[in-house]
């Protein structure tokens, strides 16, 4: 018998409710997500990545990634979307 995955998408600070929907409908329908899911290894990265080809404009900058209730991380420590500070 297959396995049924429930997932809950809330995205929060977009443009519009639109732009919302738009944005956790890509997440949600991504192949690479739904694989992620049922293997058992959601990781931002593929998460993060289906948010961006949502054609929404995103800011990394302030983007966050909860699952089932805590924040996720880049395998490093790194928070996922933190980028190493330009040198000058």
């Amino acid at each position: 018998m297959d396995e049924v995955y429930r997932r809950q998408i809330e995205v929060i600070g977009a443009p519009t409710n639109k732009d919302a929907h738009q944005i956790a409908h890509t997440i949600a329908t991504s192949p690479l997500v739904k694989t992620a899911v049922h293997g058992g290894d959601p990781n931002w990265g593929r998460i993060v990545t289906a948010a961006g080809y949502s054609g929404v404009p995103i800011q990394p900058a302030k983007m966050s990634l909860h699952i089932g209730g805590e924040e996720k991380e880049q395998a490093d420590g790194e928070h996922p979307v933190e980028r190493p500070a330009e040198e000058p």
